[in-house]
């Protein structure tokens, strides 16, 4: 019987597998067609226009390579191309047959195909060719001997059809409604520009943007989304202060800030500081990625077994009816880190659930260097490996769980501190000192460089903050603090600051009370009485001297020690986002309005991007290449058919920005090379047309790989 459920229970993993890959697959493929639907109304464009002008079209194409099947009047469907069947037929390649020829043998001038490679298609018309850009054909329907007017709209018809059908999906989607994120903010990060951002108007003298505020505004534009927001900030001018609007609780009319972005690392872009709000209804109800994160908080606090599951919502805490996510929070940071009692339901059940709040540790921003650490008196934790990444040189010397003693000749290093001795060392072995299991063990670990473009000195290892270990960093001792409430940051002295705690020390006990996690390190701070603490710290160095420090607490306030508080241990990232809906209200004409607005505003948004790459704001890294972009399109699928159309529409603006722009290959290059021929009267030289057109064969090319490997590294990370 046990191996028959065990082979019941093998085969559902199986199913559930299979089932996943299945619907992976599935969302690739809808987003496939809709990206070659986008590129099918794009050279429809050109066709369409060069059917008009009375061009020769010889070809229209969905993809490049060979073809995978083709239809031709006269020809009829065939596996590969039509060609075969017409040299066979009349001796000759359907290229080489004049407009007479055709119409005697009965055979159309277009051959229809689909072809291997979908990143792209092309119709190619008698005597334009983007390999040959100097090529001439003689005949009065060749490219080259139509009038330059009717060219122009040739070469152009493929991006007005790309905004055309932008429109139509932006209107199609806002008629149906396309759910965003709410512009209402959900946290602050601390020492964020958001958290320093200078009231003006009838915010004078406010100081930070707050939870729960609601951003009406940047700059004078309307943020109807969160996705607006984050776009208007990415796309501020560099070093330039916005402003931003918001309705706060309390203030009937809404306050306008000064905000000045800066380069995200992480994210490499600018940006405040700041989350979209969260609900109080755990997320993964209807999307299996956001459900698995959402479990793995769950089963890490063993709120798994009490029963809680992702899309249930949290409807009561001790007693009080939860109508927020803030209100929550605010009920779990209410007390002393006692448990509280917290009710949940979804659609099929209500339960009650005892949660133990966890500590809500200060933030300190360290002095010159900016380095923001969790921690308390100026105290934190040693590093500890959380994991390995599969390509790492170290993954079978370290492990996880290890906890960083030093690294070179750093004792107990920040991440600030080991980010600094790999980049000094670069490549190569470096000494390590790791705690395993309670005992000391001496590595010499490598550090090798990864990134094609812009390689960087790394370990490879995942790091975070060993909580469970109660032995120190290198401590902070000096923090930046806002101390008279003028949002001007001066520096402080931090409690340890001359308390000469080597970094790797063991904090034995705090006030007498012995302390074996940081948890009970801060509960007895949290409940000293008075501003002086003892501590019996023991030295990492051999002999294990333990000395007893007499700790002053001056500045408690600004140091986040004047009231200790607790927290709920989910944090929000794992809530749903707060919703709004955009739609046109069932008005057809406010949809047309909304449409062709929302084109307009991407069709700008693209030309910023561009802008903004050149001066720096936003990351190269950021450029979306194909893989990317299917990528991303499988994860919109799963936000639901408009936001699918939204998406699509969005890619069918960047489509034709991205084609009109003045560079050989593409259709503004092309376009340039016409108004050269208006003003001159001849076309430019063949020589500068070839030269142009391998440049720009090497740029793109170029762009393809850099953004592919961006794409990749995105995917793999």
């Amino acid at each position: 019987m046990h191996e028959f459920l065990e082979c019941r229970k093998y085969g559902s993993k199986q199913r559930e597998r299979l089932m996943e890959f299945l619907s992976a697959a599935f969302n690739i493929l809808l987003f496939v067609i809709g990206f070659g639907l986008l590129v099918f109304v794009h050279e429809l464009g050109h066709f369409i226009a060069a059917k008009w002008a009375g061009i020769r079209t010889e070809a229209f194409a969905i993809g490049f390579g060979p073809p995978i099947f083709s239809w031709r009047k006269g020809i009829g469907f065939r596996a590969g191309s039509t060609n075969r069947p017409i040299e066979q037929k009349t001796g000759r390649n359907p290229r080489q047959l004049t407009d007479e020829d055709l119409a005697r043998e009965g055979i159309g001038e277009t051959e229809y195909s689909l072809r291997w490679l979908p990143l792209g298609g092309f119709v190619r018309m008698l005597g334009q060719d983007d390999l040959a850009p100097g090529a001439r054909a003689s005949g009065d329907r060749s490219f080259n001997n139509t009038a330059i007017w009717k060219r122009m709209i040739v070469v152009s018809a493929g991006v007005i059809m790309n905004l055309l059908f932008a429109a139509l999906l932006f209107i199609i989607a806002f008629s149906i409604g396309v759910r965003f994120e709410a512009p209402v903010i959900g946290e602050v990060f601390p020492g964020s520009p958001a958290s320093l951002a200078v009231g003006t108007g009838k915010a004078t003298g406010l100081v930070g943007l707050e939870p729960d505020d609601e951003i009406i505004s940047m700059d004078g534009d309307p943020v109807p989304t969160f996705l607006d927001a984050t776009i208007g900030v990415a796309m501020a001018a560099p070093e330039a202060a916005i402003e931003v609007g918001v309705k706060r609780a309390g203030h009937d009319e809404v306050l306008t800030f000064e905000v000045l972005p800066v380069k995200s690392e992480t994210a490499g872009v600018l940006s405040i500081g700041v989350t979209p709000a969260s609900s109080s209804r755990l997320a993964g109800s209807d999307n299996k990625e956001s459900r698995a994160i959402v479990e793995s908080f769950l089963q890490r606090d063993s709120l798994w077994n009490a029963g809680l599951r992702p899309g249930m919502e949290v409807i009561k805490a001790n007693g009080q009816d939860v109508n927020s996510l803030s209100q929550f929070q605010a009920i779990m940071s209410s007390g002393d880190g006692t448990p509280v009692s917290t009710t949940w339901q979804d659609e099929q059940q209500t339960i009650e659930v005892v949660m133990a709040p966890e500590p809500s540790w200060p933030l300190m921003r360290s002095s010159g260097t900016g380095e923001i650490q969790e921690g308390l008196l100026g105290l934190v934790p040693l590093l500890q490996i959380n994991g390995l990444s599969p390509d790492s040189a170290n993954k079978d010397l370290l492990e996880p769980g290890d906890v960083v003693m030093s690294i070179g000749a750093v004792q107990g290093p920040r991440m600030q501190h080991l980010r600094e001795v790999i980049a000094a060392n670069g490549p190569g072995e470096i000494d390590m000192t790791v705690l395993r299991d309670g005992q000391l063990l001496s590595v010499k670990a490598t550090i090798y460089q990864q990134g094609l473009l812009d390689p960087q000195p790394m370990l490879g290892v995942g790091l975070g903050q060993a909580w469970d270990t109660m032995r120190v960093a290198q401590p902070v001792t000096s923090v930046e603090c806002d101390i008279d409430d003028r949002g001007e940051l001066q520096p402080v002295a931090t409690p340890v600051a001359q308390s000469d705690i080597m970094g790797g020390s063991r904090i034995a006990s705090v006030n007498g009370r012995q302390v074996e996690a940081w948890a009970s390190f801060f509960d007895v701070i949290a409940a000293r009485d008075g501003d002086q603490v003892t501590l019996d710290v023991e030295n990492p160095t051999p002999g294990r001297e333990i000395r007893t420090i007499d700790v002053k607490i001056t500045e408690a306030s600004c140091l986040g020690l004047a009231e200790l508080e607790y927290r709920s241990a989910l944090p929000m990232g794992i809530f749903d986002p707060v919703y709004t809906i955009r739609n046109s209200g069932g008005n057809p004409l406010t949809a047309i309005d909304m449409g062709v607005r929302e084109t307009l505003n991407f069709v700008t948004q693209t030309y910023l991007t561009l802008d903004r790459v050149v001066r720096g704001s936003v990351g190269v890294e950021q450029l979306q290449g194909p893989v990317g972009i299917v990528h991303l399109g499988t994860r919109i699928v799963d936000r639901g058919f408009t936001f699918l159309l939204f998406f699509l529409a969005l890619i069918s603006v960047n489509l034709a920005v991205v084609n009109f722009l003045p560079l050989p290959i593409v259709d503004g290059g092309l376009f340039l090379n016409l108004i050269y021929e208006k003003i001159k009267g001849r076309p430019p030289s063949p020589g500068f047309q070839n030269a142009a057109a391998l440049f720009g064969l090497l740029l793109i090319g170029t762009v393809f790989v850099m953004v592919t490997y961006n794409d990749l590294v995105r995917l793999i990370g």
